[in-house]
């Protein structure tokens, strides 16, 4: 849009206009600054609640608040004050900000002067926390300031007395805020003009330091006279200015008020105001002064402009003077007084005070900015000359900072926007032209010579006719201000193309091989190839060169030049293609075999006139063949790839490839892990550290048993009576590694309690045992113990026996801690004959034996037995027969003595392993990043005792189990799999395992924490290592959750703690560990 002097600068804040919202009430701005950098600072007041507070904004230059200043472009000060005002506001040469007003104490107003950092925080070297704060009379108020070139700040006022009479009040200011004792009475200058109240309002600084200072003195009520006053850089008045250094004007003898001052480059002194003539309305008021204080009499009328913007009240609050002397003059005007409706004004006047008409309409300029009420304070020239107003708008229910920005003079149009159409166009083509369009502004095309304009001179489009000559299409803008800079469009006219050159290329190509055909190229023209069927363009289509991958048909290669313009006459060529061999057939050889092997035989099928080179992995030997169908090769221990490639003289076909893998014989196993010192007949577990693909044989001394685990990396064995050695042999398809062994020790020992003893009712016996084969120091143990006087010894006194017990003798050899029992029994006679059937074990698995026992005593003596079962299917005559019941049963035994008959039964409860448990429940991908630790679930298995978790591999999590729920503390990255495991007493059954992906997004390394529990397998004791946590409490329990020692507690923290086993029997157990960390479980296994 073409922008005329005086119009809004939409480039400031879209619409040339913006209002800033500082606070929950009130905001009004009464003084405006322009920083160096053109950034714009306003200040004024905010009303919150009770409180008005110094108000600060500052704006980019484009409108927008300055973020970098306070809190988002605004500051807000508040000195504990109900009633603070900001007046006006400077710029120091540092950037510093220096606000003039004035602040209620308890009962009067004050000079206020507040100095701030360039981003809006207070600076403290300045006064007291940033403020000065000067009581002069009684009620103070500042309300202009201006920094002299030496940094010193004068404030300029009026003083009011408490009788309400009000005086000139100036006071200077040292760069630190302390008062500069230099001037005036201890930096203060107070001046009485009239014999009522004066008001000082603006002042201005010439360049040799003297000051300026005007507003206006009260005659009486309604009679208010302009002054102005100059003074020395001292305070005093300056005799050779006016009346001794004071000039007073009554302009139209009704209220005559200045609040603008401002000096022109000739020194001439231009004052802003308004009057009121007779009981007319307020108008503007302009006058001029010569240097000397009289009127300029060749400004205006007599010195003086008068000039009514509005039919009502006009007010004029800010004057500047452009550098080329134009005056301008801005404020508010009523159009509707009794609504109290205000909007800004503009007037700008040439040096000889006339009118000018260049700016806006006949020189004035009236803008509406919010709803209601826009009052205009201040004023401002940018240094492009733009012109800045600033002050209060009513908005959204409140008065808010506004500001606008107009242009000072016609601005013409920018330069078009690149021009939009074709650059190649065609001989004889129609085209369209284009540029965005901008409102207001016309445009003036021009074209190559032999063009021609269809439509669209003086728009932004224009269709054309392209003639055969090339060259630049030209627009200008243009408006009423002017003509902007031209846009250029080059342009390059095309022809149809000519027919191409000879076509280059190979006539009897080999098929299957890629084919270079061209032209000659011709810059700009695009080259379009057709080729026979069957034959492929790989690369090059559109260019003068193309690549083809040659088909089995023949014909021709044709290509047809074609531009923007359209296509030329288009070149062919004839060619016949050969062809190359086929892929060999898959090879025959074995894939698989054992380093170093000899005369493998490798082929493929033969076909006439191919020859064959083959490949083989690097340390392999062709021993015959190459060149042929059929080789013969010698292995080295490299897998790799056996590949054959046919070729004719089209070239090489395609290559077929065998990958084959060598085996070698497996690496001798590690150390075997187990004990190598045993007793006689227990179970013991060995093994070696597995590796993929390799069996184990394992042997083991004369009269062991392997129970399983052969040809695994684990084996679990019941040893013999005799030692000697446990070895491990690796194997693979290629043959057996180097045997790893273990010698081992059996400690022998033969336990006997003596034979069976029959004895009457009532009374004792002595048992006799015996032990040989071991160390000779042995501890005897007799058990039932309360039916012995001493159960200790090797031959114990029974006490008084009323029915016939089956003693149990343990052994237990102190040098080794092997053991071995035996059984006898005591049968009692004479008294009424009776029976006691008893089993051991009377709870089992299914799959186990049980022992039945008929203990008889009394009676005859001469006893026969009979066993029978409930359900049936069981009978024995034997006193203690075995039983292998598959369920509950109740068994039944029978006695006769040959004079009476008892009976007694006992049950044998049968349970089975638990069912399988459900798969753990959970997330199967977990990121470190978010949780160092996760929980999973499963359900209630049927015939569990208990559960039990496992993680692989270990040393990625920690557990910490709760029945049907473990929390996993992740230790490490990578992939882990999760089971849970159903017990009872029968046995453990694993779920299917949960894969989780565990992994860290941000790389951060998780602190490890370690523990190891070693040896396991173990026979009596555990050491137990932990490195990254503190371990407080250690349980065992079994396999149906039973604790089966005392809780230990650690109180000294070291990393290793030694566990004595020695109590436990044979089985698998699992330590609970209560650490820092949450409670971690092991499974251990006692031998």
């Amino acid at each position: 849009m073409a922008q005329n002097a005086g119009d809004l600068d939409l480039s400031f804040s879209g619409d040339g206009k913006t209002t800033i919202n500082i606070a929950s009430g009130t905001d009004e701005s009464y003084a405006s600054a322009i920083q160096p950098d053109q950034k714009i600072i306003l200040v004024g007041k905010a009303v919150t609640g009770q409180n008005s507070d110094i108000a600060l904004a500052r704006l980019n230059t484009d409108g927008q608040l300055d973020s970098s200043f306070g809190s988002g472009g605004k500051v807000v000060s508040n000195f504990g004050s109900n009633y603070e005002y900001a007046k006006s506001v400077e710029i120091q040469s540092d950037n510093k900000i220096v606000v003039g007003g004035f602040i209620r104490n308890s009962w009067n107003y004050d000079f206020a002067l507040i100095r701030y950092l360039p981003e809006g925080t207070l600076d403290n070297t300045f006064g007291t926390g940033g403020k000065v704060q000067t009581d002069l009379v009684y009620d103070d108020y500042i309300y202009d300031i201006a920094i002299q070139q030496d940094g010193k700040i004068l404030a300029v006022g009026y003083a009011v007395n408490i009788s309400g009479q009000g005086d000139i009040a100036i006071v200077r200011y040292n760069s630190d805020g302390t008062l500069d004792n230099t001037f005036g009475t201890g930096g203060i200058v107070l001046t009485a003009i009239g014999s009522y109240s004066d008001f000082g309002y603006c002042i201005a600084i010439q360049s040799d330091g003297k000051f300026f200072v005007s507003g206006y003195y009260v005659i009486n009520g309604n009679n208010h006279d302009v002054f102005v006053a100059k003074y020395n850089s001292d305070g005093t008045l300056d005799s050779s200015f006016g009346n001794n250094g004071l000039t007073l004007l009554d302009i139209a003898g009704g209220k005559d008020e200045i609040y603008s001052i401002a000096i022109q480059q000739d020194d001439k002194i231009v004052l802003g105001g308004f009057t009121r003539v007779g009981s007319n309305d307020f108008d503007l008021l302009l006058i001029r002064l010569n240097a000397n204080g009289y009127f300029d009499t060749q400004f205006g009328n007599s010195g003086k402009i008068i000039k009514p913007i509005s039919d009502e009240d006009d007010y004029v609050r800010s004057v500047n003077v452009q550098a080329d002397g134009k005056i301008i003059a801005a404020g508010s005007y009523y159009y509707n007084y009794f609504n109290g409706d205000l909007d800004f004004f503009i007037c700008r006047f040439n040096q000889d005070s006339s009118d000018d008409l260049t700016f806006g309409l006949n020189g004035t300029v009236l803008s509406p900015i919010g709803s209601s009420v826009d009052a205009a304070y201040s004023s401002l020239l940018q240094d492009d000359e733009k012109i800045l107003v600033a002050g209060t708008s009513f908005l959204n229910g409140n008065m808010e900072f506004a500001i606008a920005r107009y242009h000072s003079q016609c601005v013409l149009p920018e330069q078009p926007s690149e021009i939009y159409g074709n650059q190649t166009p065609c001989e004889g083509g129609s085209e369209t032209y284009n540029v965005t369009n901008v409102s207001g502004v016309d445009y003036s095309w021009i074209l190559p010579g032999d063009w021609n304009i269809i439509s669209g001179q003086g728009t932004n489009a224009i269709s054309v006719n392209v003639g055969q000559l090339s060259g630049d299409i030209q627009v200008t803008p243009s408006t009423t201000c002017g003509n902007g800079p031209t846009q250029t469009l080059v342009t390059a006219v095309e022809f149809i193309p000519d027919q191409p050159s000879s076509i280059s290329g190979i006539t009897e190509p080999c098929v299957g091989i890629s084919q270079i055909y061209s032209v000659t190229n011709i810059s700009g023209i695009n080259y379009t190839w057709t080729i026979p069927n069957g034959s492929t363009i790989t690369s090059g289509q559109g260019t003068n060169s193309i690549t083809i991958n040659i088909g089995p048909n023949s014909g021709d290669i044709q290509v047809v030049p074609s531009n923007i313009c359209g296509n030329g006459p288009f070149s062919t060529l004839l060619i016949t293609p050969q062809t190359t061999p086929a892929q060999p057939s898959a090879i025959s050889g074995v894939s698989s075999a054992c380093e170093n092997t000899t005369n493998l035989s490798y082929s493929v099928s033969n076909i006439n006139g191919v020859s064959y080179l083959w490949e083989v992995p690097n340390d392999w030997t062709i021993v015959s063949g190459q060149g042929t169908n059929s080789i013969i090769t010698n292995a080295g221990v490299i897998s790799g790839n056996i590949t054959v490639t046919p070729s004719n003289i089209c070239g090489d076909g395609i290559a077929s490839s065998l990958s084959v893998n060598l085996s070698a014989v497996p690496s001798q196993p590690g150390n075997i892990t187990g004990d190598d010192n045993v007793c006689s007949g227990t179970d013991q577990y060995y093994s070696v550290t597995a590796v993929s693909g390799v069996s184990y044989f394992w042997s083991v001394p004369a009269g062991w048993t392997i129970t399983s685990g052969q040809n695994s990396n684990s084996i679990s064995t019941t040893t013999g009576s005799t030692g000697g050695t446990v070895s491990v042999t690796p194997s693979n398809n290629c043959g057996n590694g180097i045997s790893s062994i273990l010698e081992v020790t059996v400690n022998l020992l033969s336990v006997d309690a003596g034979s069976d003893q029959t004895i009457t009712n009532g009374s004792s016996t002595t048992l006799y045992g015996n032990a040989n084969s071991g160390s000779g120091n042995y501890s005897w143990l007799w058990s039932p113990i309360e039916l012995l006087e001493n159960p200790n010894i090797q031959n114990p006194n029974t006490l008084a026996l009323g029915s016939s017990t089956i003693f149990t003798l343990t052994v237990t050899d102190e040098a080794t801690a092997c053991y071995e029992t035996d059984q006898m029994i005591v049968t009692v006679t004479g008294g009424a004959l009776s029976v006691v059937a008893t089993a051991i074990p009377q709870d089992i698995c299914i799959g186990d034996n049980t022992q039945l026992n008929a203990l008889a005593s009394n009676g005859s003596g001469n006893y026969s037995y009979s066993w029978t079962s409930l359900p049936q299917g069981f009978t024995s005559n034997l006193p203690n027969p075995i039983a292998s019941p598959i369920i509950t049963t109740d068994y039944i035994i029978e006695v006769n003595d040959g004079n009476s008959t008892v009976t007694d039964s006992i049950t044998v409860e049968v349970s089975d392993i638990p069912e399988q448990p459900t798969k753990p429940d959970g997330p199967d991908t977990v990121d470190l990043h978010f949780t160092s630790f996760t929980s999973y679930f499963t359900t209630t298995t049927a015939g569990a005792s208990g559960y039990f978790w496992e993680i692989t591999p270990p040393e990625i999590a920690n557990l910490n189990p709760n029945g049907l729920e473990v929390t996993l503390i992740w230790q490490g990255i990578g992939e882990a799999s999760l089971k849970v495991y159903a017990i009872n007493e029968c046995g453990i059954v694993a779920s299917d395992s949960l894969a989780i992906h565990v992994d860290n997004s941000v790389s951060i390394s998780q602190i490890p924490f370690l523990i190891e529990v070693h040896p396991n397998p173990t026979k009596d004791f555990l050491l137990i290592t932990f490195t990254g946590l503190q371990i407080k409490h250690i349980n065992i329990a079994n396999m149906t959750g039973l604790s089966v020692i005392p809780t230990v507690n650690i109180e000294n923290q070291s990393e290793e703690y030694n566990l004595n086993l020695q109590s436990l029997s044979k089985g698998i157990y699992f330590i609970y560990l209560t650490t820092n960390k949450g409670i971690i479980v092991k499974k251990i296994i006692k031998i």
